[in-house]
């Protein structure tokens, strides 16, 4: 795979954004997970995601900025 989760937040709606980088095109891709499926997306993303969701889900990319 030629994807690596840079990170993810959730905006207001508690809804989490998700970032990667493609280190092929060399480009970040965003997107939020509940509209993964809607999303015209490349297949092999989708399943890069579909391998890290319970990682995803459960909070270990969360980005929570300069918390003190």
């Amino acid at each position: 795979m030629h994807y690596e989760i840079m990170l993810v937040t959730k905006n207001s709606d508690q809804q989490r954004k998700i970032t990667v980088m493609d280190l092929r095109a060399n480009k970040t891709i965003t997107f939020l997970l509940n509209e993964l499926d809607k999303s015209d997306l490349d297949e092999d993303l989708k399943n890069f995601i579909d391998l890290h969701i319970n990682k995803i889900k459960r909070g270990d990319f969360d980005y929570f900025g300069n918390q003190q």
